[in-house]
Order: C-alpha cells, then structure tokens, then sequence
C-alpha cells in the first residue's frame, strides 16, 4: 500500500478508535485482481458463507449463523449483489467462500480460514466482538478484514451494520472506504 493511500486509511482509523461505532481494519492482497475474482466468482450469484465461532453462549450455533446469514445478505454497496448463503444454490462457485471467525481464542492469520484449519471456541465477547473475515479462492485469501465493535446483544443494528461494512470491505475495499464517508462503514 502507498502512502498516499495509507495515511487516509490512518486518519479514518484514528478518528474511528475514540466512537463506539464499528471499527474495520482493511488487510487486503492481490487488489489487482480482487474485482476479477469478485466478478467471476461472487457477483449476482449465491457465496459459500461460513461462519466460525458463537460467541453468544446462550444462542444456539445454528440460531447464531442464522443472524449472520440474515445480516450479510443486506443491501450493501457491491454490484452486482452477492449472496453470501450458509446453504448456496447451484449459482455459487465451489472454489469461493467467505469466512467470518467471531472472537477467536488463539490469533488466527486470515488464511487459517481459508485453510480450514480448526480453531478452539469462540470467547464471549467482553468489550469488543472481533471478526476476522476472509474472502477465500480456491483455499487462498484473496482478501481480508478484521474489525471491532462493543455490543453484547447479536441482534443489534451495529453488529447487522458491521457484517455489512466486512463484506463491503472483503470485496470492494476502495469502494467501501470511500462509501463509509470515513465513518462507521455503508450507509
């Protein structure tokens, strides 16, 4: 990343870290052919969407990935829409998926993800709710984000605005920088 491009991504990280509001940390790889992969591979289909980790020890796992389903297939910025499906129709690529692990308990390099490496339990969130996301090809990430919220309900609107803020990020990281206005992530 150049420095043009790193000190506004800074700037909007700092302003972000003193809000309770969702706060994203953009990693992303091979940006040349992010759009390429998201195009073929995403857009205007259904995507593998898994999750790791229930940190809500009183919701059931199932009931848990349903939210996070429900809040990744919200409106966003990305066109062509995606679908991210815990169960895709016949439209998805076999080879795509993206990975959201909530609170890991060890620190998990983005491409554990899509290595499908194991991973101990998610811990309950105290403070802040970690997600670490990666969108995978082929067993590679091809990009990843990791962000923070304070929110002890699964339900709320600010966690609904974050998964939708990590998929914007995952797939169109400069579109959704500049979408967010420098604030808590897509509108």
């Amino acid at each position: 990343m150049t420095t043009k491009r790193l000190l506004p991504c800074l700037a909007a990280l700092l302003l972000l870290a003193g809000c309770g509001a969702p706060r994203y940390q953009v990693n992303t790889d091979r940006t040349m052919f992010l759009s390429g992969y998201y195009q073929y591979g995403a857009g205007d289909r259904d995507l593998q969407l898994v999750v790791r980790g229930n940190p809500y020890p009183g919701l059931a796992k199932d009931e848990f990935d349903k939210i996070i389903e429900a809040d990744a297939a919200r409106g966003g910025l990305l066109q062509p829409p995606t679908r991210p499906r815990l169960h895709p129709d016949d439209s998805a690529k076999k080879n795509f998926s993206m990975v959201l692990a909530f609170n890991p308990v060890e620190p998990l390099d983005p491409q554990d993800l899509c290595d499908n490496r194991p991973s101990a339990d998610a811990q309950s969130p105290e403070g802040d709710l970690t997600i670490i996301a990666a969108f995978c090809v082929s067993g590679k990430a091809v990009s990843h984000s990791t962000a923070w919220i304070t929110t002890a309900d699964p339900r709320s609107p600010a966690l609904a605005k974050l998964i939708a803020g990590v998929k914007s990020e995952l797939f169109r990281p400069d579109d959704a920088v500049q979408a967010s206005g420098g604030d808590s992530g897509p509108q």
